[in-house]
């Protein structure tokens, strides 16, 4: 047997992935909100109306505090109002009973129209006029300090790495708190099934995972890996999809490595510059799995930086960095020990394409040592 299999010769003996509980991932639980009413006289006056959304998850809200006149009296509006458009669905869904139904919205959406027609000269017309994606989170928004990322991510993100690099300026603090503890998991993908449908096509729904970690000197909530897919698009029937998480350091080998303990996941109506009012998003059967951190020779690989892939789990295909010193072979094995591809590497990059679906063993013979990464591939 070959120094790299004897390395990595835990690696089949390591369990499956496993699920990281989602509260109420699949949308079976909901809760009531009330709505709100002023006191004109001795009649109410309902502004919204009462409202349900799914359990355990989040959504903005804005703050209102107008006076507006109404059959000659000066009436003050004082409330948060919420900023979603949600219903449960039914029909044909993947898992259990209910799926979630999120769609765009105008403001007059959500307002009762006699109001609405009596404050809209008061409104601004950017605020008038918009279409809002409908914004549901495992952790609680700031909306005002939310919606620059909404824009950002509508506005022509095209790959993980940007995201990364914008989310890295952020304190996650000043616009999202709480999310899923991930005790120690690492979060290695999630996946779901989706329906879409866009009033004139053009349209597109969203998903985002963000990990990130409290930093005990900066005394902030730091962004520390992210996944992302902005293309969830025309379906009319449920279609599964799956998001694969990315370490910062993964990208970014001038980065730290640094474990997320904490995972928010959003999910967006419209995720695109062309939202429109009508756009729905249905999602059901949320789950997140968690893997291993990559391992060189029983170290995390993430923390010396010597070498990176990703994705992993892959899908066929993945990419393989070296970040110090390009190793003189390297070899891909089965999980059973049979050495199925043999390459020497004449780039710091070298794409890999897996035959099938399972477990295999990486090794990178270098004057250094042997690296050895085990790979799934899905």
């Amino acid at each position: 047997m070959s120094l790299c299999l004897l390395v990595s010769l835990g690696a089949k003996a390591q369990n499956q992935d496993e699920l990281i509980p989602i509260p109420n991932g699949s949308f079976e639980n909901w809760s009531n909100g009330n709505g709100y009413s002023v006191t004109i006289l001795v009649l109410p006056l309902e502004i919204y109306g009462s409202y349900t959304y799914p359990t355990n998850w989040n959504f903005p809200s804005f703050p209102i505090d107008e006076t507006f006149s109404y059959m000659g009296v000066n009436v003050n509006l004082n409330t948060n109002l919420p900023l979603m458009k949600v219903s449960k669905e039914s029909n044909g869904v993947v898992d259990g009973n209910h799926a979630v139904n999120l769609q765009s919205f105008k403001i007059s959406d959500l307002i009762n129209p006699t109001v609405y027609a009596i404050i809209q000269s008061q409104l601004d017309s950017s605020i008038a006029n918009a279409v809002f994606p409908t914004v549901l989170s495992t952790g609680e928004l700031d909306i005002m300090e939310f919606l620059p990322l909404i824009y950002s991510l509508s506005g022509g993100m095209s790959d993980i790495s940007q995201l990364l690099e914008m989310l890295d300026e952020l304190d996650m603090n000043t616009f999202i708190h709480g999310g899923i503890p991930l005790n120690g998991s690492y979060p290695a993908r999630l996946t779901g099934s989706y329906k879409y449908s866009s009033p004139n096509g053009g349209d597109n729904g969203g998903v985002l995972m963000v990990g990130s970690r409290y930093n005990t000197t900066t005394h902030k909530r730091q962004v520390v890996g992210a996944g992302f897919s902005m293309g969830m698009g025309e379906a009319s029937n449920f279609t599964p999809f799956e998001v694969d998480y990315f370490p910062l350091a993964l990208l970014n080998p001038s980065s730290p490595y640094m474990e997320a303990d904490s995972l928010v996941i959003f999910l967006f109506s419209s995720a695109s510059v062309n939202a429109q009012q009508g756009s729905s998003l249905i999602v059901d059967n949320l789950q997140l799995w968690a893997g291993e951190a990559p391992i060189i020779d029983g170290i995390s690989q993430l923390n010396d930086n010597q070498l990176s892939i990703y994705p992993n789990p892959a899908h066929g295909q993945c990419v393989v960095r070296f970040t110090n010193e390009l190793p003189q072979s390297v070899k891909l094995y089965t999980i059973e020990g049979k050495l199925i591809q043999e390459v020497i590497p004449s780039s710091e990059t070298l794409q890999l394409s897996l035959p099938s679906k399972g477990i295999f063993i990486l090794c990178c013979e270098t004057e250094s040592g042997v690296l050895t990464r085990k790979i799934v591939n899905r």
